[in-house]
Parts: structure tokens; C-alpha cells; sequence
């Protein structure tokens, strides 16, 4: 079971070979001349029994995490994440002075309705 559709699976970052993976592959993508790494639906990235898997504190930290290696790593490439909600639960995703998560969002929701006018 995905939370959106079955061509996109949900990742499990508890284990931590997942998240290792994952760190590869951006670090690979940026070698090859990457300027902009898009994280999709940020909100889901981590799931949890019992819960909507919706903004879970894990999240946050899985981000935050991505962020401190592209700034040691690559500190030209750019984190977009998306997250399809109310702009008010868009900005705790930019992090904080101290801890930053990503660098912009987009949100396809207001993209859309935007034009719906």
C-alpha cells in the first residue's frame, strides 16, 4: 500500500540503509551538475501506524538532516520540497535560522487555483 499512488512507493527511513540510499543518490545527481533536488511530498515522508503520517516530527528531522549534507557537500545545490497544504503549514518546513530545512517550496494546490480565477 502507497499513500499516493502504486507506481510512487513510501520509503521506510526507519532503516537506516533507505536513508543511506536515498543521501547516494542525491550525492550522485549532484556530481552530474544537479543545481535544484526536489523532495516530493515532504509532509508523508515518514510514516507511522496510528497516524495520518502527516507532518510528523521525523520529517523535520529527515529534512533538516538532507539540508546539513548539502550544505557540507554540495553548498550550490538548492532543496525544493513540495508540499500540497495551507501556507501557514508550508513556512515550519523552511526550518528555523538554526536548524534549516529547504531552501523553497511549491505547492501545486495554489498553482492551480491561482489560475481558477
Amino acid at each position: 500500500m502507497t499513500t499516493f499512488y502504486p507506481y510512487q512507493w513510501d520509503l521506510n527511513y526507519r532503516n537506516p540503509r533507505v536513508f543511506n540510499e536515498m543521501i547516494y543518490n542525491f550525492l550522485y545527481l549532484t556530481n552530474q551538475g544537479i543545481d535544484i533536488v526536489r523532495i516530493d511530498a515532504v509532509p508523508y515522508i515518514w510514516k507511522e501506524l496510528g497516524t495520518t503520517c502527516r507532518n510528523l516530527k521525523q520529517v523535520y528531522t529527515i529534512v533538516r538532516m538532507m539540508r546539513m549534507i548539502a550544505e557540507i557537500v554540495c553548498p550550490g545545490v538548492l532543496l525544493l520540497g513540495e508540499v500540497v497544504m495551507e501556507p501557514e503549514k508550508v513556512v515550519p518546513y523552511f526550518g528555523t535560522v538554526e536548524k534549516p530545512e529547504c531552501h523553497m517550496f511549491y505547492n501545486v494546490t495554489t498553482m492551480a487555483t491561482t489560475w481558477d480565477r
